[in-house]
């Protein structure tokens, strides 16, 4: 039987049934778009499911449809497929816990840095043991965008789009774009560059909503698997 996983994250709420490790049907929503995915939800057959959530408290829609079948919310005491040294487990993103277990789950050898860029970034190593070390928080692509705009009184809040080949700006609009797309990119290969010296088996998975803007630009070798979050739900499913 298909498994039912839930990613709800800041600003989108993807769900997909899984079978055999590999999406079935997949549907991603605004938060305004309840309706649609209660519809959607009503029509799902499912053996089992686990969701993850950014958010302190569930939606209504799925306090709902937790009265009618059983879910199990990921937290920091659910037993996973890999071992977590955070100081405060408590606090860290069910999202990256997830993403690390779908990491873990395509590549069972050398150390990972696993990247999901979203509306914020994160990046996460895993060692060659399969060990959680640790990891670091970054605003994403809007949100850089957002405080150029916010936190200025001239500059434009502009909507986020690919500049091509472009590396410097030559207006403001593309001076913002490359800031912010270019600093993430840069910000990445750093972030590759260091770890790789004592991690010389490093490899980079990528997700988020926004790796599709950084996979041609960057200048290392990486692997983008755009449902890392929801692969890695179903992996700690299956572990239970």
């Amino acid at each position: 039987m298909d498994k039912l996983c839930v990613d709800i994250g800041n600003s989108r709420i993807k769900l997909a049934l899984m079978e055999n490790g590999k999406v079935k049907r997949y549907t991603v929503h605004g938060f305004n778009e309840e309706a649609a995915i209660i519809e959607w939800l009503q029509e799902a057959e499912f053996e089992s499911g686990i969701y993850s959530s950014v958010l302190a408290n569930d939606p209504d829609w799925l306090l709902a449809f937790k009265e009618k079948r059983k879910l199990l919310r990921l937290n920091s005491t659910t037993k996973l497929p890999l071992k977590i040294h955070y100081k405060t487990p408590e606090s860290l993103g069910t999202d990256r816990i997830a993403a690390m277990a779908g990491a873990l789950a395509l590549y069972k050898k050398g150390a990972l840095l696993v990247v999901n860029a979203g509306t914020c970034i994160t990046y996460d190593l895993i060692n060659n043991h399969g060990e959680f070390i640790g990891g670091n928080i970054a605003p994403g692509l809007e949100m850089r965008c957002k405080a150029m705009h916010d936190y200025t009184s001239v500059l434009p809040l502009i909507k986020v789009h690919d500049p091509g080949n472009s590396f410097i700006g030559y207006d403001t609009v593309s001076a913002m774009e490359n800031g912010a797309l270019q600093g993430i990119v840069l910000e990445t290969e750093g972030y590759f560059t260091r770890l790789r010296k004592n991690y010389p088996e490093l490899y980079v998975v990528l997700s988020g909503g926004n790796a599709p803007f950084l996979v041609n630009h960057l200048k290392i070798s990486i692997f983008a698997e755009p449902y890392l979050v929801l692969k890695g739900l179903n992996t700690i499913l299956d572990y239970q």
